[in-house]
C-alpha cells in the first residue's frame, strides 16, 4: 500500500512530496478512504464523532501529506497501520466505533483538534515547513556593481556574525541534543547581478535529552539568539524578528506504553521501553487533550524525511500488529 501511495506524489521516484490542498493530496485522501471503507469503516470529514459513551474512546493515525522530498514511508505508516490495525481487530472480533507545510505550522490537524488558542493568530504565517524562528532583514536593494559595499545594508558580512552566535550559543548548552539549523532561506530575488532587497531566514530547534526534556535550556538558547539578533539590528536593520512556534515538550503516557511493551512481549517481539522523538510527531499536541504513545518501527540507518528513508514490510507488519493489540488493550481499561 505504500508503493501506491507513493506514487502520489509532485517529485520524482524515490522522492514523495504532498503538500496540503494539492491535487495530490486530494487523490491520496481518496485512495485512503476507499481503503477504509473497504475495512468496513464509515468514512467523515467533519467534527461528529460517535461511539458509546460509557467506554473510553481510543485514536490512532498519522499524516497523508508528505514534505518536500521526504519518502513514501513517513506518515503514510502511521495512518495506513491505523485502517490495516482496524482490519486485524476486525478479524478477531473487536467492533471498533469512528472516531505542516502548507502554512508553515507542524502538525496543524492535531492542533486543531487540541483546541490551541494560538492557532488562529498563527494561522496568518503561511510560509512552507515548519520553523520556529523567524529573522527578516531589508535593504535598500539595487544592482550589483553599482551600490558600493559602504552602502549596501545587506551586505554578507554584516549578516554573517549572526551565524557563529547561534553556533556557539548551541554548543554551549553542552548537550548533544540541542540542535539549531536553518531551514529555509527566503530571498525576495533569485538574479545573480542584484543585490537582495530583503531577506528571510527561519532557524529551527530542537531541544531534548536522553535523561529528561528540558524546556528550560531551550528557552536559554533562544533568549541568547535574541539578544544577538536584536544587537545585530541596529547594524543591518532588522525589520522583524519573531518566535513562530514554541510549543512545550509532552511525555507519552505510561499507561500507553505499559500496553505497548504488554502487547510488543505477547507477539514475541524485542523492544526498547524509552525512546526520544526530536521531532515534531502530532502527538505533541494530541498529548494535550488524552495519554499518548508512539510506536517506533525500525528504519534503515535511521533515516526519516528524506528519500533514503526505508522500512521493510516485516518492520510495518510488526508495527501494526502492536499496534492492534495495543488499541485493544487501551479499549478495555
Amino acid at each position: 500500500m505504500t508503493e501506491e501511495l507513493s506514487s502520489y506524489s509532485d517529485a520524482p521516484s524515490p522522492s514523495v512530496t504532498r503538500v496540503l490542498y494539492t491535487n495530490k493530496v486530494v487523490l491520496t485522501q481518496r485512495h485512503v478512504k476507499n481503503l477504509m471503507a473497504l475495512a468496513g469503516l464509515s468514512v467523515r470529514e467533519d467534527a461528529g464523532w460517535f461511539g458509546a459513551k460509557y467506554l473510553p474512546a481510543v485514536a490512532t493515525g498519522s499524516h497523508i501529506d508528505a514534505i518536500p522530498y521526504s519518502r513514501k514511508c513517513d506518515g503514510v505508516v502511521g495512518a495506513l497501520g491505523a485502517t490495516e490495525a482496524i482490519n486485524v481487530l476486525e478479524k478477531v472480533g473487536v467492533r471498533t466505533e469512528e472516531v505542516s507545510t502548507r502554512f508553515g505550522i507542524s502538525c496543524l490537524e492535531s492542533r486543531l483538534l487540541a483546541g490551541s488558542k494560538e492557532l488562529a493568530e498563527a494561522l496568518k504565517t503561511t510560509v512552507v515547513d515548519g520553523q520556529n524562528l523567524k529573522v527578516e532583514f531589508e535593504g535598500n536593494g539595487g544592482q550589483v556593481g553599482a551600490v558600493l559595499m559602504p552602502y549596501n545594508p545587506t551586505r554578507p558580512i554584516q549578516i554573517r556574525p549572526e551565524d557563529p552566535d547561534a553556533q556557539t550559543y548551541v554548543l554551549e548548552s553542552e548537550s548533544i541534543d540541542t540542535l539549531g539549523t536553518v531551514g529555509n532561506n527566503e530571498q525576495h530575488s533569485d538574479r545573480t547581478n542584484l543585490i537582495l532587497i530583503r531577506t528571510k531566514i527561519f532557524v529551527l530547534f530542537c531541544f531534548k535529552d536522553s535523561r529528561y526534556i528540558d524546556e528550560a535550556r531551550r528557552n536559554t538558547v533562544i533568549k541568547k539568539i535574541q539578544e544577538s539578533a536584536n544587537a545585530i539590528a541596529r547594524k543591518v536593520k532588522l525589520t522583524e524578528f519573531k518566535i513562530v512556534n514554541q510549543d512545550p515538550p509532552a511525555l507519552s503516557s505510561k499507561l500507553v506504553i505499559k500496553k505497548m511493551a504488554e502487547a510488543s512481549t505477547e507477539l514475541n517481539l524485542s523492544h526498547k521501553m524509552m525512546m526520544i522523538s526530536r521531532a515534531y510527531h502530532d502527538s505533541l499536541f494530541m498529548a494535550r487533550i488524552s495519554p499518548m504513545g508512539i510506536i517506533f518501527i525500525p528504519c534503515y540507518k535511521g533515516y526519516s524525511h528524506k528519500p533514503e528513508e526505508y522500512s521493510s514490510p516485516e518492520d510495518m507488519a510488526n508495527g501494526v500488529n502492536v499496534l492492534s493489540l495495543t488499541l485493544a488493550k487501551l479499549s478495555l481499561d
